[in-house]
């Protein structure tokens, strides 16, 4: 039996999603000739009787039908854009205090987690500065990071699962810390503010690392629906980099040698990790 705090955060989970398919619709109006058609099949979506389902699916389903209906490939691309260039024009001093730091592979760690903040999912307002002075001020957890680091020097084959654009340039500061290969993961087709391909070569990422597509526009990573090209990365890597939420509720369980980092922006996360909303986490999927 679920407890009543389970309970009550898919509740919340389940509104924040409603909460998502209204933007997209008010988003795509003009581009419509039923807007009001649109709503209503993209609120269907998030009916009640979707409670319990994971978010990424039930946020790849409506998102897949709004393409559908408006034409629109990638509603949220000029949006995407702009924050491609607001992290670029942080890199520099980025890079400047890391040069500064005792512990750089930790506090490029930091600076990943706190690039998740830059997700248009849950619809809330975000401070990216003060998002990065807030992860740079908690240490992570220390026998988690030892761990990491471990794994990272044993590592021969390092998979990276992105997140979001903009997000995408502070994991770029996160793989400059590598000395070895590594493959980054995108969507294979644009949803939300995702990372797609076209958004990581802006990102400067195929310069540090080699870019593959999951196959897959969920937004999340749910092997079995993904192409044969990531999965046989995902089965054969030795060192699994997993970034923000929609991955994390989708592959929490797995068996593979996965790292989580994320801002939690959910109770229901929330939950699950006995956390708050709004704390930075690194965690082994394996610990």
């Amino acid at each position: 039996m679920k407890s009543s705090r389970t309970f009550v955060a898919e509740q919340a989970c389940l509104r924040c999603m409603q909460a998502q398919a209204e933007r997209l619709a008010q988003r795509l109006a003009g581009s419509v000739e039923d807007p009001d058609q649109l709503r209503v099949e993209l609120l269907s979506f998030v009916s009640p009787g979707a409670l319990g389902i994971s978010p990424p699916l039930i946020a790849s389903a409506f998102h897949r039908r709004a393409r559908e209906l408006s034409g629109i490939s990638d509603p949220y691309r000029e949006d995407k854009r702009e924050n491609t260039r607001m992290a670029l024009e942080l890199l520099p001093g980025l890079r400047r205090r890391l040069a500064e730091v005792d512990d750089s592979l930790e506090t490029a760690i930091q600076l990943a987690i706190a690039g998740n903040i830059i997700d248009f999912g849950p619809g809330k307002e975000f401070d990216l500065q003060t998002q990065i002075n807030q992860a740079l001020s908690v240490p992570l957890d220390a026998p988690t990071l030892n761990r990491f680091k471990q794994d990272l020097t044993n590592a021969n084959r390092i998979l990276y699962l992105g997140d979001n654009t903009g997000e995408a340039v502070f994991d770029r500061i996160l793989i400059e810390q590598f000395d070895k290969p590594v493959t980054y993961t995108v969507r294979g087709s644009p949803v939300i503010n995702d990372v797609t391909e076209i958004d990581a070569h802006e990102s400067g990422l195929d310069q540090v690392a080699a870019i593959l597509s999951t196959g897959s526009d969920i937004p999340g990573i749910i092997p079995d629906e993904c192409s044969p090209a990531f999965r046989h990365a995902f089965e054969t890597a030795d060192l699994i980099i997993s970034k923000g939420q929609g991955n994390y509720e989708s592959l929490s369980g797995t068996s593979r040698p996965v790292y989580f980092m994320l801002v939690i922006k959910c109770e229901l996360v929330a939950s699950h990790l006995n956390r708050q909303v709004g704390d930075c986490v690194m965690l082994a999927a394996n610990p």
